[in-house]
């Protein structure tokens, strides 16, 4: 599985960047402290609207970068110009100005907000903690990752347990680190046998990882320090079924397929008659549907919409699958709201939108959360 490098929004980064790298790079340094920027301010007591942000013209949302607050109440993705944030049930765009970087797969942890710097001007792979509660950030040296000189992309993947306390994450150093949340800090290195590893997803209660490979997927118990799993093919966009009792990923072709974290056999295939080719997946919370973006398959007969971004609802127990939204672009994020009523997915020229669904099924029409200026391809 070839590793994908997040765009990076330029200009976004800077506030929480580290000045320079001196010793104790595995000590999270305080960015006010540092001169990196203004400090993040507290997200619960932002309220009031977002100031006007210029955007170029042909400017986009960065569809790779989004987060929900682990209530629900807050939606975060990176817009050029900074940071947008919104509250989930009004709709209304907050003042986020301050809240600081946000580059590919952002972690909301608790009152913690980690994420990757991306590729910076020293081309090193660098993690943010910012505390959304308290106010503040810091950055760390998460991984050796030296862009300039041998091509590989500086931006770091994360995986955070359901008690959002434990992390992993891993970058083209082919490393893989577990961390404190709490601590913002790495305890360990882990090793599991496994050389270019990319998607993570950890099982629930923090036991067992998952790592794809371009070769399969690896499970690693991480008390017992030992393998429990080899699954064969390639399986990207790992996630684990909020109640551990299944694991899903994507194939090659963008297929989902869920496999039995008992037997370790597959279990189900979204059929070749939903003509769709997945690129991200989240569970609901009641760990029955999955929810899935990506574009059409091409079928037999001309227009038949191949390439059209969608979203789907899939029940791995029954096979049914149902679409909730179409999506003016391939969507690049998805995300499962924490009471099971809404999926979140964006798209780098509509943004965000909130599709409202029961038992897996759309409800209604979808919330759109308007960007800070007209988005344009």
């Amino acid at each position: 599985m070839p590793f994908r490098t997040p765009l990076v929004v330029p200009g976004l980064l800077a506030p929480l960047l580290l000045v320079a790298c001196t010793a104790g790079e595995d000590t999270c340094e305080d960015d006010a402290a540092r001169g990196a920027g203004p400090t993040v301010r507290p997200v619960s007591s932002v309220s009031s609207v977002a100031p006007a942000v210029a955007v170029d013209p042909d400017a986009t949302v960065w569809a790779d970068a989004a987060a929900l607050s682990p209530d629900g109440d807050r939606l975060l993705v990176a817009c050029d110009g900074g940071p947008c944030l919104w509250d989930t049930d009004t709709g209304r765009r907050l003042d986020a100005s301050d809240l600081g970087g946000v580059a590919g797969d952002p972690v909301w942890a608790g009152d913690t907000l980690v994420s990757s710097s991306g590729p910076t001007y020293d081309a090193r792979g660098r993690v943010v903690f910012g505390d959304t509660e308290g106010g503040g950030s810091c950055t760390v040296l998460a991984h050796e990752v030296d862009f300039a000189t041998d091509g590989r992309g500086g931006s770091v993947r994360f995986a955070v347990a359901a008690d959002e306390e434990t992390m992993v994450s891993t970058a083209q150093d082919d490393r893989i680190g577990r961390w404190s949340v709490a601590d913002r800090a790495r305890t360990d290195w882990l090793d599991v046998g496994v050389e270019d590893p990319g998607a993570l997803a950890l099982a629930p209660d923090g036991t067992l990882l998952a790592v794809g490979t371009p070769d399969g997927v690896v499970v690693h118990d991480l008390d017992a320090d030992a393998r429990v799993a080899s699954l064969d093919g390639p399986l990207a966009e790992l996630a684990w079924s909020p109640d551990g009792t299944a694991l899903a990923g994507l194939d090659d072709r963008g297929t989902p397929t869920v496999v039995d974290t008992t037997t370790w056999r597959p279990t189900a295939t979204l059929p070749p008659s939903a003509r769709f080719e997945a690129g991200r997946l989240a569970w609901s919370p009641d760990s029955a549907h999955l929810a899935l973006v990506g574009a059409t398959v091409a079928g037999d007969a001309a227009g038949d919409g191949a390439g059209d971004g969608r979203v789907l609802s899939w029940t791995p127990g029954t096979g049914a699958h149902v679409e909730l939204t179409e999506h003016a672009e391939v969507p690049s994020s998805v995300i499962w709201g924490p009471d099971g009523t809404g999926v979140y997915s964006v798209d780098s020229v509509a943004g965000a939108r909130r599709t409202p669904v029961v038992d897996g099924r759309p409800t209604g029409v979808p919330r759109r959360y308007p960007t800070p200026a007209p988005i344009t391809g």
